[in-house]
């Protein structure tokens, strides 16, 4: 069996973003201790049903807000990944976390669990827009905090948002000037996309709320670009780094490499299938009641699907896709499985550089335009 990422999802916020429409709800401390408690008999499940979890190799927990649950709860999961994983194949081990849950204790404990990757939602430095947000924190505290963790994890990744409304070419720079102080060894830099079931599309049908022109939000990114050139290097479409601080979890997505997800609402690749969990908590607890795993989505793919897959995640990436790596995994030519990528070569759109074949640089913000007449 292949190396295998693991993601566990944590579906509990302190308070929920005007923007955001991930699997997420604020709850009691008791709804929240439950579902841990369901989350580990999960990983029991699939422990009985022989999921051999010593090919993981990366592991990702992620959310709604990781670090909101508790440090009891924290603890918890850490301990049980602990007894079932083999630490010594584990190359990175990330965890999500809000600056207002950043302390010394929190961050004893991701010392002592051998966390070696934090990824941090800040989304703005703005204080307006943070309240815009829903998303108000403490500057000095969570400086200081920062950098007392900075000095037990080195590997820090700062999650910014742009094209918010109200944000100027003025405010963003600032917010992209107090990151680069910050130094963190990765970014991930989003344009806010306008999504149903958030706050933002209800004010937005309301006429309450006006969106960033696309002139301006491509302002934004040519700015976002220019200022960490030389500082950091894009290595996916909205993923910067300093070097060999890849994200190596994330790449196993864009690699189109096999992952096993845990807890409601969690996606996984694995043996040719593609499936979801329930999103619904309840649904979530009466399958693991009755030792059944929670899924709901389960899509069985063939070579070609997964072809697919691979063109839709790997051209992401700002290197693009390996063709080497592909004929040996398909035993077949990606410009011949997909014939029209030849024309956009021509037409100049896309490159071969060092046997990857890329869009170029300056059409990468078009990208879905490529995919859709690829696929």
């Amino acid at each position: 069996m292949s190396k295998l990422g693991l993601y566990i999802h944590i579906p509990f916020c302190r308070r929920i973003c005007s923007y955001c429409d991930f699997a997420k709800r604020v709850s009691n401390q008791n709804k929240i201790n439950k579902y841990v408690d369901y989350l580990l008999k999960e990983i029991e499940l699939y422990k009985k049903n022989n999921f051999d979890y010593s090919n993981i190799y990366t592991i990702y927990i992620g959310g709604g807000t990781p670090s909101s649950i508790g440090l009891e709860n924290l603890e918890k999961i850490f301990s049980r990944i602990n007894s079932i994983i083999d630490k010594s194949k584990i190359i990175e081990y990330s965890i999500e976390v809000n600056p207002e849950d950043l302390n010394d204790d929190l961050i004893s404990l991701l010392k002592k669990y051998n966390i070696n990757r934090v990824s941090i939602g800040i989304q703005t430095f703005d204080k307006t827009l943070l309240k815009l947000l829903n998303r108000e924190f403490d500057f000095e505290k969570f400086i200081n905090n920062y950098y007392k963790l900075k000095e037990i994890i080195s590997n820090i990744n700062l999650d910014l948002i742009y094209a918010i409304p109200g944000q100027t070419i003025e405010t963003l720079k600032e917010t992209i000037e107090i990151m680069i102080r910050l130094n963190p060894k990765h970014v991930s830099l989003y344009s806010l996309i306008l999504e149903e079931k958030t706050v933002f599309y209800h004010l937005y049908n309301k006429n309450k709320l006006t969106l960033i022109d696309e002139s301006l939000e491509r302002e934004m990114y040519d700015l976002i670009h220019s200022m960490l050139a030389g500082k950091y290097f894009q290595y996916e479409v909205s993923n910067y780094c300093q070097k060999n601080y890849e994200s190596r979890h994330n790449l196993i997505y864009w690699n189109n490499e096999q992952y096993l997800g845990l807890g409601v609402s969690s996606a996984s690749f694995f043996e040719n299938r593609r499936f979801k969990n329930t999103t619904n908590l309840e649904d979530y607890f009466f399958s693991i009641d009755i030792e059944k795993f929670p899924i709901i989505e389960e899509e069985i793919l063939t070579e070609e699907d997964i072809k697919k897959y691979h063109i839709i995640l790997g051209f992401r990436l700002i290197n693009g896709i390996n063709l080497k790596g592909y004929q040996e995994r398909f035993k077949s030519k990606l410009v011949e499985d997909f014939p029209i990528i030849s024309t956009f070569i021509k037409d100049g759109y896309f490159e071969i550089i060092d046997n990857h074949i890329r869009i170029k640089k300056e059409y990468i913000y078009v990208m879905d335009h490529f995919l859709e007449q690829i696929i």
